[in-house]
């Protein structure tokens, strides 16, 4: 008969068999498991919660959103709640924010990063988590000032809290002109947004390796209680507890060594060493909800589940001690073993007092604590005297027994000293103290050092890449150790460096180790098959393109690589069914949108390639593609303002990019700005030494300022990078004729036709025209915008 009240016993039984099986990936055993949990006990946020936390992790977002919305005073719950309106988004981000917002005191200076292990679990989340969670949910909601804050404050709480990390840097608040530069966004959290100020230990941690030093009086390891306290533990065994909780369950036997040492082991046993003297068995715990359990419950189980501690007096644990001394020095003195056993029955403790001598008992306690290091102490002395009384064996018994009473009186005056500093100890002795000069964990310290370490090249190089700063992250990320380095995230972030430096050979080797390393990895691959593109690699393309789509068909890498084969095929139509498809898997997927604008351009279909790139923005706002993309257009329609401003959007999202540069000047040249052009076109050469398009704008525009002689020096410069391509020649030839050089005119006019004889109209037009003077005016535009698609 199913009975009325939910019994605690059954509670944990669900509870147990739910987290086993979502630990297990058996997600269907532990939805039905939890559907049964929760109409078992329907008004338990605990329940609720697992229920949840199972359909959030099946993929039922609608479901789980609508199980814990009614239940957001549970900190699990809203968690849950949070993370489904992250998911389905929709405006449901501004919930999400509140219902955090709402019970906000139950895990407001909470932290757990460090009790989590192979054993144990916390299934509810802490500060920093949370505070994760609520940054994502500002990014998403568009404010990133508060975006920013949260995650600032999560890293504070957790360092190694590497999404919280990643989440920061993509929110780009340090290229907008912030003031706190390198500092943190909220001077109150005090945290440095550098990497080397983020990975570091904070005070938790400092703490966390301190250990507890213990007198020498308290004995290494605990000896084996009396018979009735092992039945006790053996019976604790078989209560229900959940095996996830960090203090209860049976799945670890509490005579394990491992277990015994553990300081939180200690730490239970001088609890009960130095609470009420005169208890002898186990207090058991009161059967209200602890406050614990009514602020969520860091681990989902009632206090009242877990087996009660045991608690024993200090006599008790000092009779037990010298008992097993008492034994081992009989055997070592041999012939005094009688006497041994006879001074140590002396010096024992006394039965457990009553309460109305509770002091005269604490006190008899502490001198059966000083009694055992005696005991212990006094072994090697019992030897010396009983060698002495082998040697004087020769005297007469009546001087034998006169000289070993003496001795045995100074022993006693010996005794009665060292226990007068065993019971000013004792107090020392009922706790675990920090030592003075900071005892640590040595191993844990170096796991701490060593991982912060790792994450702070790893992150250096991710934030410099962030902020496009691609030579500093190829120099972070070559740090790493080559076991590290030989990583696909690792390969995959140095590709993307040399892929945003124009470096396409480097980044495709990079793009190729990461294939070998997982050959059914999908992610980055967009990034990928964007590089063959520009290589003009068709058959490298279209393979990998067929090989993402037979991994998964649903991955909008996939679809990516397919519509850059399709692109590079000029087949723009199939190219766009390909990329819209992509943006259909993953709405957040940007660069998906931008190739989509970028062939509607390749159609002119401009109003529907300004729709495209749009959207991309709206899924990342740091997406400089898409700027560039508007730019681009409202450049071919003319609106040369319009696309100024969106070039310069772009440039200050990626301000290392020199191409970007060389657009603003472009169109402050089509505005007739030369002074303005020439000033971007000189910033770009300066950025970058090697860029053929920056030094080619800047020839062209001291041409039009009649500065002839520094165009010249330009233009020869231009012609060692760039020595096939006709554009240069063709400008050679134009610049020689304006210095009246025929010679050299007719030469590089020679040159470049060879190179490019679609062209020859042009080039056979200017020859013939050497003899006649003529306006700086040029007309080789098409020229020019072949060279800059190149």
């Amino acid at each position: 008969m199913t009975p009325s009240i939910a019994q605690p016993h059954v509670i944990a039984h669900f509870r147990s068999l739910v987290w086993q099986s979502l630990d297990n990936d058996m997600l269907p055993t532990a939805l039905f498991a939890a559907e049964r949990l929760n109409a078992y006990d329907p008004k338990g946020g605990d329940s609720v919660h697992l229920l949840g936390l199972c359909l959030y992790r099946d993929g039922q977002y609608l479901a789980a959103e609508m199980l814990t919305k009614s239940w957001v005073r549970h900190l699990g719950c809203a968690y849950i709640y949070a993370q489904c309106c992250l998911k389905l988004g929709d405006g449901r981000e501004s919930q999400g924010i509140n219902a955090l917002e709402t019970c906000r005191r139950l895990w407001n200076g909470t932290s757990t990063w460090n009790q989590h292990s192979d054993t144990d679990r916390r299934s509810i989340p802490d500060a920093a988590t949370v505070q994760f969670l609520l940054g994502r949910l500002w990014h998403n909601a568009g404010d990133v000032k508060k975006s920013v804050d949260s995650y600032v404050a999560a890293l504070k709480l957790n360092p190694f809290a590497w999404e919280a990390f990643t989440g920061l840097c993509d929110t780009g608040i340090l290229t907008r002109n912030c003031p706190f530069e390198g500092l943190c966004v909220n001077d109150g959290l005090g945290v440095n947004l550098r990497p080397n100020a983020v990975f570091k230990q904070s005070q938790e941690m400092l703490e966390s390796l301190k250990i507890p030093s213990y007198p020498s009086n308290i004995p290494a390891t605990i000896p084996e209680e009396s018979s009735g306290l092992n039945g006790l533990r053996n019976s604790s065994e078989n209560l229900p507890s959940d095996p996830f909780s960090s203090n209860g369950g049976s799945g670890r036997d509490r005579s394990d060594l491992s277990y015994n040492n553990h300081p939180s082991f200690f730490n239970r046993l001088n609890e009960g060493v130095g609470s009420s003297l005169e208890a002898e068995t186990p207090t058991s715990q009161p059967t209200g909800s602890s406050s614990h359990e009514l602020f969520g419950g860091a681990n989902g189980v009632n206090v009242t589940d877990k087996p009660p501690p045991v608690r024993k007096t200090r006599a008790t644990t000092a009779e037990i001690t010298t008992r097993k001394l008492t034994s081992r020095s009989g055997r070592e003195v041999g012939n005094d073993g009688k006497r041994s056993a006879a001074s140590s029955q002396e010096s024992g403790p006394q039965a457990p007092a009553r309460r109305s001598t509770r002091l005269t008992s604490k006190f008899t306690s502490k001198l059966g604590v000083g009694t055992e290091r005696e005991t212990r102490l006094g072994t090697k002395e019992r030897e010396r005297e009983a060698k002495k009384a082998r040697t004087v064996g020769s005297r007469s018994r009546s001087l034998h027994l006169t000289g070993t009473s003496a001795a045995a009186k100074e022993r006693q005056k010996e005794r009665e000293r060292e226990n007068v500093e065993d019971i000013n100890m004792s107090d020392a002795a009922s706790k675990p103290t920090f030592a003075p000069g900071h005892q640590v964990d040595i191993k844990k310290q170096e796991a701490q050092l060593f991982i912060l370490d790792l994450f702070k090249k790893a992150g250096a190089g991710y934030f410099s890449l962030s902020r496009f700063r691609c030579k500093e992250a190829l120099h972070a990320l070559n740090s790493l150790s080559l076991s590290q380095k030989d990583t696909p995230w690792a390969q995959s972030q140095l590709g993307r460096a040399y892929y945003e430096m124009a470096n396409y050979i480097e980044a495709e080797k990079c793009f190729l180790r990461v294939r070998h390393l997982s050959p059914v990895r999908t992610r980055d691959m967009e990034v990928f098959s964007t590089i063959l593109w520009h290589q003009r690699k068709e058959v490298d393309l279209s393979y990998l393109a067929h090989e993402l789509v037979e991994l998964d068909r649903l991955s909008p890498e996939a679809w990516c690589a397919l519509g850059n084969c399709f692109s590079l095929q000029r087949d723009h139509d199939q190219a766009l069914k390909c990329f819209k498809r992509a943006t259909q898997l993953n709405p957040k997927l940007a660069y998906a949108f931008t190739l989509q604008g970028h062939e509607h351009v390749s159609n002119e279909e401009y109003e529907k390639a300004l729709a495209s790139y749009r959207s991309a923005i709206t899924a990342d706002s740091r997406h400089y593609n898409a700027w560039y993309g508007l730019g681009k257009v409202f450049e071919k329609m003319g609106k040369f303002d319009t696309a100024e401003k969106h070039f310069r959007t772009a440039s200050k999202i990626n301000p290392t990019n020199a191409v970007l540069v060389c657009c603003v000047g472009m169109v402050m040249e089509k505005n007739k700005d030369f002074r303005g052009a020439l000033h971007q076109y000189n910033i770009a050469c300066e950025m970058s030494p090697t860029s053929a398009l920056s030094r080619f704008k800047k020839a062209r525009t001291l041409m039009l300022l009649k500065s002839y002689q520094p165009a010249l020096k330009e233009l020869r410069i231009l012609k060692d990078l760039a020595p096939d391509e006709a554009n240069v020649h063709y400008l050679l030839g134009r610049l020689h004729k304006l210095l009246r050089d025929k010679k050299s005119a007719i030469k590089h006019f020679t040159i470049a036709l060879n190179l490019d004889p679609k062209a020859g109209h042009l080039i056979k037009e200017a020859i013939e025209n050497l003899d006649e003077d003529e306006e700086d005016e040029f007309s080789g535009d098409a020229e020019e915008n072949r060279f800059l698609d190149h």
